[in-house]
C-alpha cells in the first residue's frame, strides 16, 4: 500500500478565487456588524431609540460624524409626523438646509442616497421598521 502525495487538484490551486460566505440572523432589536472578504457588505442596525446606533449608522452610511451627531440629536427630541413622513419638523427642516453637502461633495454620497438612508435610519430609529 503507498501513501504517495496527491496532486493537487485545480480547485486547490485557485484558493485566491474562494469567497467565503456568512450569514447571521438575529432577532430582535440588535447592532451587528457582518464583514467578509472582498465584495462583502458590512449591516449596521439601528435600535429603536438607540442615539448612538443611529449615528453610527449615518456616518457608516457617508455622513460626517458631526452631522450625524446633529441630526441624531433632533431626532431624539421630536417624534416623528407619520410612517410617510419619518422626521419631525426640526428634522425635516435640517435635512432640506443640509442637502447641499450632498450635492457638492462635501458628504460621501449623494442627494438620492441621502434621503433613502436618512429615511431608512428615520424608520428604524422610530420603531416603524
Amino acid at each position: 500500500m503507498s501513501f504517495g502525495s496527491q496532486q493537487p487538484t485545480d480547485q486547490d490551486t485557485k484558493s485566491d478565487r474562494v469567497q467565503q460566505i456568512s450569514q447571521q440572523i438575529i432577532y430582535g432589536n440588535v447592532t451587528n456588524a457582518v464583514a467578509g472578504g472582498q465584495g462583502s457588505t458590512i449591516s449596521i442596525a439601528v435600535q429603536r431609540g438607540d442615539t448612538k446606533s443611529l449615528v453610527d449608522y449615518l456616518t457608516e452610511s457617508g455622513l460626517p460624524n458631526d452631522d450625524a451627531a446633529e441630526i441624531a440629536n433632533i431626532m431624539e427630541t421630536e417624534d416623528p409626523i407619520s410612517i410617510e413622513e419619518p422626521f419631525g419638523i426640526k428634522a425635516r427642516d435640517w435635512i432640506a438646509s443640509n442637502l447641499w453637502k450632498a450635492a457638492k461633495g462635501t458628504w460621501s454620497i449623494g442627494v438620492s442616497v441621502a434621503t433613502r438612508i436618512l429615511s431608512e435610519a428615520a424608520l428604524k430609529y422610530y420603531g416603524f421598521k
